[in-house]
């Protein structure tokens, strides 16, 4: 998940609020990346689920959209 968790923050596609979630086989520990807030881990069967927030020092609330010109 490393390669899709940088790609979410330098795209600037997250809110500070965000939650991640990522699934895995259950059998294989899954660490969250170390600048991640891991939330929550769930286990059901063969699959189990890690919620993960943003680092602390990221960047709140931007709009990965450029703003569009109000036309009168």
């Amino acid at each position: 998940y490393s390669l899709v968790l940088a790609k979410l923050l330098s795209g600037k596609w997250l809110k500070k609020s965000s939650i991640v979630i990522c699934e895995y086989a259950s059998e294989s520990i899954e660490p969250p990346h170390p600048m991640w807030a891991p939330q929550d881990q769930r286990l059901y069967g063969n699959t189990a689920l890690l919620f993960i927030s943003p680092p602390k020092d990221y960047l709140d609330d931007i709009d990965s959209m450029p703003r569009q010109k109000v036309q009168e």
